[in-house]
């Protein structure tokens, strides 16, 4: 549950620094990934 939150505070990092749209793209997209998996796991229980 950690590993989406860490991601989607990164892309927020790099959306208030400038950093290239590709770069927040990706983490949104990683965070989006590891989110589903999270919930995957919870689901199975």
């Amino acid at each position: 549950m950690i590993g989406a939150g860490i991601l989607l505070v990164l892309a927020l990092r790099c959306a208030l620094t400038g950093a290239p749209w590709p770069w927040i793209a990706l983490l949104l997209s990683a965070g989006g990934v590891v989110h589903l998996v999270d919930l995957r796991q919870r689901w199975k229980r």
